[in-house]
């Protein structure tokens, strides 16, 4: 099962992919293959842990062109959210070398039940997540799946 996670304890989102349906002959309508997964959100003492979240590989193949863009030229707003909108989350880079992250997570979108969450990372944290998300770009490819490798 693969996972990414950007940042560290205390301030923190970590997707895992549990399970991925289509590979390697069906793609999703939002690009690569469909993703149930989990998210984890910790934000200082408030957070997620291994929430049922569906998002596409497609979805993290942009996450990671966006976030490998930012990182290079050190500036941009880089945004992730799914289909239904349960996880949407900005980060943003800062001209003081920092990451400005805040979004939100609702597990269930019936219920007004949400958790909003800010935190502020540094840029140190960015390569590991980038190794994260280009192996599993490496595997599963582009918004067309692996047709795009």
């Amino acid at each position: 099962m693969e996972r990414f996670k950007i940042g560290a304890e205390p301030n923190f989102i970590e997707f895992g992919l549990d399970i991925i349906h289509g590979f390697p002959n069906e793609t999703d309508v939002d690009g690569g293959y469909t993703v149930e997964g989990s998210v984890s959100i910790q934000s200082g003492r408030y957070g997620v842990h291994k929430a049922a979240v569906w998002f596409t590989t497609g979805q993290v193949y942009q996450l990671y062109h966006q976030l490998k863009d930012a990182f290079q030229q050190l500036k941009g707003i880089i945004v992730f959210s799914n289909r239904g909108e349960d996880i949407y989350f900005e980060l943003e880079f800062t001209r003081l070398g920092q990451i400005h992250v805040n979004g939100y997570f609702q597990e269930y979108p019936s219920i007004e039940n949400r958790l909003q969450f800010e935190f502020h990372l540094d840029q140190s944290y960015i390569p590991p997540v980038l190794n994260e998300l280009k192996k599993i770009v490496d595997v599963y490819g582009g918004m067309r799946g692996i047709k795009d490798k």
